[in-house]
């Protein structure tokens, strides 16, 4: 149903340029001026009503993933049990991962000596920022750390937050297509709360 109503809202916008259009050039012809004269500029008005930030949304959100995303390992955690020996036989693993929240960081204890903390920070057009980290509390050290971008839109929501919500052709939902990144973060997550097991 939602589709539906997208459909006929982009339609009609698309019918409503067309006829907008036609009538300037129109306008053109009829006071002997060239029809793209009149007709380039409106088409380009009506097309900005809707569309106005398209392009720079998605141009950031890959300018972001370009530049900082990804996933970065700085130590092993067999480098990690060489430097700090006898260490992974006293920790013992959360039974529970209950976040805590402190502004823009969710932080989750893993066991005595590691944490994942999350931080979220948001970019010009609406990208979002989530950067991930495994951090020794010891030495506030990062083991490895992933970074995604995405554009905080909830597809076909029934209860959008805002006007941009309902702005579907904005939404991009992460840096990589295949989560290969995301993947390996998890794993490596993974094997660190299963350190003391």
């Amino acid at each position: 149903m939602i589709g539906l109503v997208y459909l006929l809202v982009m339609g009609g916008h698309l019918l409503l340029s067309i006829w907008v259009v036609k009538i300037a050039i129109k306008e053109a012809r009829k006071y002997g001026k060239p029809s793209w004269r009149y007709g380039v500029p409106v088409g380009i008005v009506m097309f900005s009503l809707l569309y106005w930030d398209l392009i720079p949304t998605h141009t950031v959100h890959r300018y972001y993933c370009l530049v900082d995303g990804g996933f970065t390992v700085n130590k092993t955690l067999e480098e990690w049990k060489r430097e700090n020996p006898g260490v992974v036989e006293i920790l013992v693993p959360s039974e529970s991962l209950e976040s805590i929240v402190d502004g823009n960081r969710e932080r989750y204890q893993l066991n005595q000596r590691f944490i994942w903390d999350i931080y979220t920070s948001h970019h010009a057009f609406g990208v979002r920022e989530r950067d991930e980290r495994i951090v020794d509390i010891e030495n506030s050290e990062i083991l490895a750390r992933y970074v995604d971008f995405d554009t905080d839109i909830r597809r076909l929501s029934l209860e959008p937050r805002s006007y941009r919500d309902l702005r579907l052709w904005l939404a991009v939902t992460s840096c990589e297509m295949d989560a290969k990144s995301r993947i390996d973060f998890a794993n490596f997550q993974k094997e660190i709360e299963q350190v003391g097991r």
